[in-house]
């Protein structure tokens, strides 16, 4: 399954509580900022940092529901849980990244330090978006509106993809000239293996005999023909090209009728070779008489 980002612009319904992207915005760079002066105090000290989910969410559970202020309590956890996982996994790629430097080797890409919020920053909020029975501060009402856990209902400005795509997650956040956009990840299923009718193939074993893929004249004159068709005429074709070889072809005499004779044959061959030497067996006896009678025997 692949992924798609579908961004559209967005308007707020009757009854949506905009002061809550506000407030929702500043309890997130709150607790952003409080966990990133943690990450930079271990690196400091430590050469290390644990980002893991579960450091993350027991930290903010304790600052949540004990050591920190009670006006926390009415953030959307959801939305702040992912804005420290998104902190978590950016610190983690920092850190590897100036491991590797310390190394020697370059890093791609190259992930810079992260920075504390400020007020003056735009307003960024993530969703969870609720499908097929998951968990989520979202969801969809119809194909082009959207309703947020305490806040309501928004309005895209074109319907979103509802066929066969499933929305993961969101972010809602404003432009520099004050208007506010969406944007979802979206899970896009793969393509379906298409379903025809079925077409018989063969191999033309004239296509490529002159060092080219065109098809050949014979090729393109059976190109209607199935795989049987064809065949039949190749063996037509080969028949026809023997034929004359054929006639004019004798059948091949035998040299012997028996076995008998045969024998008979090849002792009288070995007795005329051994009568009448080949060339190079009558110079070995001339070279070894002239040795004899060098040596005086």
């Amino acid at each position: 399954m692949g992924t798609l980002t579908h961004k559209a612009g967005v308007k707020f319904l009757k009854g949506f509580d905009r002061s809550m992207l506000g407030r929702q915005s500043g309890m997130d760079r709150r607790v952003h900022n409080e966990l990133l002066a943690i990450f930079k105090d271990e690196y400091r000290r430590y050469g290390r940092v644990r980002t893991s989910r579960h450091r993350v969410n027991s930290w903010y559970t304790d600052l949540r529901n004990r050591s920190g202020p009670r006006w926390l309590r009415r953030s959307v956890s959801l939305m702040t849980r992912q804005t420290l996982y998104d902190l978590a996994r950016h610190y983690d790629q920092y850190v590897e990244t100036e491991y590797l430097k310390a190394c020697g080797a370059e890093p791609y890409p190259e992930w810079g330090e992260p920075r504390f919020r400020k007020h003056s920053d735009r307003i960024s909020i993530p969703l969870h978006i609720t499908h097929d029975n998951t968990v989520g501060n979202a969801r969809f009402l119809d194909g082009r509106t959207i309703r947020i856990s305490k806040m309501g209902d928004i309005r895209m400005s074109r319907p979103f993809p509802t066929t066969n795509y499933r929305p993961k997650t969101g972010r809602l956040f404003q432009t520099e000239d004050g208007k506010w956009r969406i944007t979802m990840s979206c899970g896009v299923p793969d393509p379906e293996p298409y379903v025809g009718t079925p077409v018989v193939m063969g191999v033309d074993r004239n296509g490529g005999e002159r060092g080219h893929t065109r098809p050949t004249a014979r090729a393109a004159a059976q190109g209607d023909k199935t795989h049987a068709e064809r065949r039949k005429d190749r063996q037509k074709g080969a028949a026809h090209s023997v034929a004359p070889a054929e006639a004019g072809r004798q059948e091949p005499q035998t040299r012997f009728k028996t076995v008998g004779q045969g024998a008979e044959a090849r002792r009288q061959e070995q007795a005329q070779v051994r009568r009448h030497p080949p060339h190079h067996e009558s110079q070995k006896v001339a070279r070894h008489s002239r040795q004899l009678h060098a040596s005086g025997v």
